[in-house]
């Protein structure tokens, strides 16, 4: 993929860079250009990359002759949280409603019941279980952010990179930036804005942690 240009727009009375900026900008143009071993040059060991969180429940599943069979867990549950249901169980209705009926993603405000049917893996009974929404944030350690964003860099021919803002205190930053991208040449342009906190050794320079700020488009998928 293509890198076409960076823009800067600093809201502050120092119009240089400072180091921190020109990291972050660095970063970001390697992560977006799929460039994993210039990422890796800048992050360290422990980098911990924190998803956009968003509303839903913690596992994954998979649609199996009309019904969802579960996969995983999105995160590990920790030995004091009491799961409803494990990997392999079969989700049959959500909310009354049958599995081909419901509309997917299960969205909802934090907190809200989903009431589901479910089996038990080798079992054939059915159970009527109650789970609570939470707010899901996955986290990617090095090894899977960088497969992830090589990945994402073979899906576009070329991109534009906007850095809006970055607002520094201590070793964390706060930067706004506008991104866009074609799939082909001359194709139609397809954009986003993000939010993210950027965690830095101040001793090193490298990027310990990213993390994806909740935004209105995660508020407003609540009543969806």
């Amino acid at each position: 993929m293509r890198y076409i240009s960076i823009g800067l727009l600093l809201i502050s009375v120092v119009f240089s860079k400072s180091k921190t900026e020109k990291i972050i900008e660095d970063f970001l143009i390697a992560r977006y250009s799929g460039d994993t071993t210039k990422v890796q040059e800048m992050v360290s060991e422990n980098f911990l990359y924190k998803n956009v969180p968003y509303s839903g429940l913690n596992f994954t599943a998979e649609y199996k002759d009309g019904n969802l069979v579960v996969t995983d867990y999105i995160n590990e549950p920790d030995s004091l949280t009491i799961t409803f249901i494990g990997i392999g169980d079969t989700i049959h209705e959500i909310d009354n409603k049958r599995i081909d009926d419901y509309e997917l993603p299960i969205n909802g405000p934090i907190n809200s019941n989903i009431k589901m049917v479910i089996t038990k893996s080798g079992d054939t009974t059915f159970t009527t279980e109650i789970a609570k929404l939470a707010q899901i944030q996955v986290e990617e350690d090095i090894s899977s952010f960088l497969s992830n964003i090589s990945e994402y860099n073979k899906h576009w021919y070329e991109f534009d990179l906007n850095v809006i803002q970055i607002l520094s205190k201590k070793n964390t930053s706060m930067v706004y930036y506008r991104w866009n991208g074609i799939k082909i040449k001359n194709g139609p342009i397809y954009e986003f804005y993000r939010m993210e906190y950027i965690k830095t050794d101040r001793k090193t320079g490298l990027i310990t942690s990213l993390e994806g700020l909740w935004s209105q488009a995660q508020f407003l998928d609540q009543f969806k």
